[in-house]
């Protein structure tokens, strides 16, 4: 039986949009990813999931 994606396509297209929207914000503000991610109180792995569209990012805070 083949594995089925249970993210729909426009929950994809809409995360990977929101995360190049979020790479031009900081390339435009000349912010490093790090920068970014410290200010945000994230780890810079979780910034780049954000970046690159990743739809299993929580944003569950401790």
């Amino acid at each position: 039986m083949p594995w089925l994606d249970p993210c729909p396509p426009r929950v994809k297209s809409s995360a990977t949009s929101i995360g190049a929207q979020l790479v031009a914000w900081r390339k435009l503000q000349r912010l490093t990813a790090a920068q970014v991610a410290d200010r945000a109180g994230i780890a810079r792995n979780t910034l780049r999931r954000v970046e690159t569209g990743d739809v299993g990012v929580s944003s569950k805070h401790q």
